[in-house]
């Protein structure tokens, strides 16, 4: 599988200048369930509800996809990698400036000769939907050479990609998928397209879904406080550790027998 990734990603840089442009149209309306998410102390994630309609397209004559792009950040990901005697490990860390802490890819299914048990989600998703994924997040700017589809590879194995092919048309034009939302998913801003691939190529795209993802107040505090106060956060923790132990032995002793 990780040969026939290569292939396909490799494939993919190799037409990228002949591409069909994307173009934005009003064919495709997305929505979901949530416009905004506040992560508490005791948040553990969500599930969001994406949704829409595509006007007048059937599964029979294309693929219909979801991407959602959350904000950039600065990360360390072990590329998966081929050394001098053939075996596939995953290497040493290697930085990276301009990827999505967290993002998906969601497709309907593909046909059954093109959805072979061999392939992985991420091979089975629409050529022309990981080549806009891979212009859009930078990934050949990331590192002097470029990581492209194995950057991508590593996101999908940490958990920072989601990638399925299990996007749900109907015949009357509705679509629904739903998005597992991670607690390590960074704050920020997150953009939710609908986009519609036919058989002869034409990428088409819907105009964007924002979702905000923002800290709860104590969440935030706690956060700041620790990154621009670092002496004062470590003073509170230990004065925080000192009581609950103190406390803790007042109520042994209290109800001791």
């Amino acid at each position: 599988m990780k040969r026939l990734a290569s292939f396909v990603i490799a494939s993919l840089w190799a037409v990228v200048s002949a591409a069909e442009p994307v173009v934005t149209t009003n064919q495709l309306a997305i929505d979901a369930n949530e416009d905004a998410l506040t992560a508490t102390l005791t948040y553990r994630g969500a599930e969001v509800d994406i949704f829409g309609h595509a006007d007048g397209l059937s599964s029979q004559d294309g693929r219909l996809a979801i991407s959602v792009i959350g904000p950039r950040v600065s990360q360390n990901l072990r590329i998966v990698e081929r050394n001098g005697v053939g075996m596939v490990t995953q290497g040493p860390p290697k930085y990276f400036e301009h990827l999505p802490g967290f993002w998906a890819l969601h497709a309907t299914p593909a046909s059954s000769d093109l959805a072979e048990a061999a392939n992985g989600e991420f091979e089975r998703l629409p050529a022309s939907l990981m080549q806009w994924a891979f212009e859009q997040v930078d990934v050949a700017q990331t590192v002097p050479g470029g990581f492209g589809g194995n950057a991508l590879q590593a996101q999908v194995l940490d958990g920072s990609l989601s990638v399925n092919n299990t996007v749900n048309l109907r015949d009357t034009g509705l679509f629904n998928t739903t998005l597992m939302l991670p607690a390590s998913a960074p704050v920020g801003r997150y953009e939710i397209m609908a986009h519609w691939i036919n058989q002869e190529g034409v990428h088409m795209v819907s105009m964007p879904k924002l979702l905000v993802v923002t800290k709860g107040p104590i969440a935030r505090w706690i956060e700041d406080t620790s990154v621009n106060q670092a002496l004062l956060y470590g003073l509170i923790c230990v004065f925080v550790a000192i009581g609950g132990g103190l406390l803790s032995e007042i109520v042994f002793r209290r109800f001791a027998p």
